[in-house]
């Protein structure tokens, strides 16, 4: 619990460098506890399925659901895109800065992901584009809530730079901890964004345990800075981050 607490405060000092280029005026922190269900489906030698699962509480309180997939195509290796997904989003109010109307999005989305190694150290990069359909909601004359359906379209582009490395040898093998640490930023624009530097960061330092060849569990401290689209509100959400990652390779029992 005590590194858990250093690491935390860790976290919340690399925030503080994305402060320092913020002006919003309504600060606030609270907790965050995220849960993450990853799974990568590799059928053919080229092709595979992404898909993955995310439950995010602030408090313990519902925040906000994710599901989404997308088709992955592997060009060599170290390089795979995925140029069509799809993800549904369901939001909810919470914290101390809640959403007047709690809106869901839909989504579409891109990614090019590249991987190298560097000594025992695992990198992996991921550039991100995505194409948010987010409900719209208005009132009438009567006070009565209208939902205009997904209306409001926004753009985000985002980067993550993620490395994993092993406390024993120069590679994760089944049974074996390992460490790493990852950052994302992101910049969004379009309908009601009316702040268009990078808008949110989030990072995390994690100890994760490599169970068998297909499946590994990831936790360790987490922060995410983020500034609402009106550009005067902020979040700074400190806790925990939780990863549960199953891979499932066909390919080489169907010999593709």
């Amino acid at each position: 619990m005590k590194c858990f607490k250093v690491y935390s405060i860790v976290l919340v000092l690399v925030g503080v460098g994305f402060d320092c280029f913020s002006q919003s005026k309504e600060v606030v922190t609270q907790d965050a506890e995220w849960f993450q269900i990853n799974s990568a489906m590799k059928f053919h030698k080229r092709f595979g399925l992404f898909s993955d699962g995310q439950f995010r509480y602030s408090d313990f309180q519902n925040a906000q659901y994710l599901a989404r997939t997308g088709l992955e195509i592997f060009i060599n290796k170290n390089l795979s895109i995925v140029p069509v997904g799809y993800a549904y989003i369901w939001n909810y109010q919470y914290g101390e800065q809640p959403v007047t109307y709690p809106a869901d999005e839909q989504r579409l989305w891109e990614h090019i992901m590249y991987k190298h190694k560097a000594g025992k150290l695992s990198f992996n990069h991921r550039l991100r584009l995505e194409q948010r359909f987010i409900e719209k909601f208005s009132t009438n004359q009567s006070g009565d809530v209208i939902n205009e359906g997904f209306e409001n379209y926004r753009n985000r582009i985002r980067y993550r730079i993620l490395f994993w490395s092993p406390f024993k040898g120069d590679t994760i093998v089944p049974e074996s901890w390992f460490w790493g640490a990852w950052n994302e930023v992101f910049i969004s624009w379009g309908d009601g964004v009316t702040y268009n530097k990078p808008d949110q960061n989030r990072t995390q330092i994690a100890l994760g345990y490599q169970v068998n060849k297909d499946f590994q569990i990831i936790l360790g401290p987490y922060y995410q800075y983020l500034i609402k689209s009106n550009g005067t509100q902020q979040e700074n959400n400190v806790g925990f981050n939780m990863w549960f990652n199953y891979n499932f390779d066909f390919s080489k029992e169907s010999g593709n």
